[in-house]
């Protein structure tokens, strides 16, 4: 992935937006429980208030609302940055290969060259997404469900914690 890096170059603030989105959108997921459960609680239990519900579940479609916002900026930045990383990756490999003599080019192929331009680039490209969408969300999900947890009962965000730590030795 760091040899990847010099056709990111361009890309840093994709890089870096895509995953403060991401973030973002973790964050909110992880306060749905915590609406929910005084929507329960208080709402139901306590107060017995329509009222309350009606407010607290317009505040989960907003959260839902912000978090899919959020998503699709992420989408926006990941894909950007792994298209132009694409084309730069292509356009070298173009380069390349026209400084390649004839006979190289007889023994490496023309299929193989054009395979190598075409699925290897586009391998790259869905990993430089993935690596924006995906790879970040996980260990913030994790880091916010820990601080969560030990807000909530500092005892049992033990066994989670030792959970987690299992998960991620494995």
């Amino acid at each position: 992935m760091f040899k990847l890096r010099r056709f990111l170059k361009d890309y840093k603030k994709e890089c870096i937006i895509g995953p403060l989105c991401k973030l973002l959108e973790a964050v909110l997921e992880l306060f749905v429980p915590l609406v929910m459960a005084n929507i329960i609680d208080v709402g139901i239990n306590e107060l017995h208030d329509a009222g309350y519900v009606w407010r607290m579940g317009g505040l989960l479609v907003l959260l839902a609302v912000l978090g899919w916002s959020s998503a699709m900026f992420t989408q926006y930045f990941a894909s950007r940055a792994s298209q132009g990383a694409g084309t730069k990756i292509r356009r070298a490999l173009f380069e390349h290969i026209n400084t390649l003599s004839h006979a190289e080019l007889d023994r490496l192929g023309t299929p193989s060259l054009i395979t190598r331009i075409t699925n290897d680039t586009n391998q790259v490209q869905q990993s430089i997404a993935m690596m924006i969408r995906l790879l970040t969300r996980a260990p913030f999900i994790i880091a916010g469900s820990l601080i969560m947890a030990m807000t909530i009962n500092l005892k049992l965000s033990l066994i989670f914690f030792g959970a987690a730590l299992l998960i991620a030795l494995a």
